[in-house]
């Protein structure tokens, strides 16, 4: 999964409010006779108009904070090996929206933390406190991990 860094999230906090402002603005000024808006009482338009803008924010902060800089990582960020540990692993409880197999994994030396999803097999073996590696790809917007794998041990008849 991708990590964004700290400086992206806190510039998409910012360049968001503008942005989601342009993003009302053809509602907020549309007066043809379909629009019903302007029609309505101002407690309804104030509410309207809010939540218009709240949601206008929440997708351009989404496009700018994860997004943007997700692809601008997956373009143009370099490959580099890094050493993990996991710190938990999650069989998806049954939410359709999480994976259904994850590790939570920590960067050794740093706090940088990600979510992965992973295959059932790998799922299996993994054990909290492990070491694993990690293909990163890794750019100044953040980080993308691509690929999990445990390192090579010494007597591979254990497990």
């Amino acid at each position: 999964g991708f990590v964004a860094e700290g400086w992206v999230i806190s510039t998409a906090t910012y360049l968001a409010f503008p942005l989601a402002l342009l993003f009302c603005m053809p509602i907020v000024r549309d007066r043809h006779p379909s629009n019903k808006i302007p029609t309505l009482g101002i407690i309804k338009r104030i509410l309207i108009y809010s939540l218009l803008l709240g949601f206008s924010y929440a997708f351009a902060w989404t496009g700018l904070a994860l997004g943007g800089a997700a692809l601008m990582t997956d373009v143009f960020g370099d490959e580099r090996i890094a050493a993990f540990t996991i710190i938990d692993k999650s069989d998806g409880g049954g939410n359709k929206r999480e994976c259904t197999y994850s590790l939570m994994v920590q960067e050794q030396g740093s706090e940088w933390r990600a979510k992965v999803c992973i295959d059932q097999d790998f799922w299996r073996v993994a054990n909290q406190g492990e070491a694993v590696s990690a293909k990163l790809r890794y750019s100044a917007f953040g980080a993308i991990v691509e690929e999990l794998s445990r390192p090579m041990r010494a007597n591979p008849l254990t497990p």
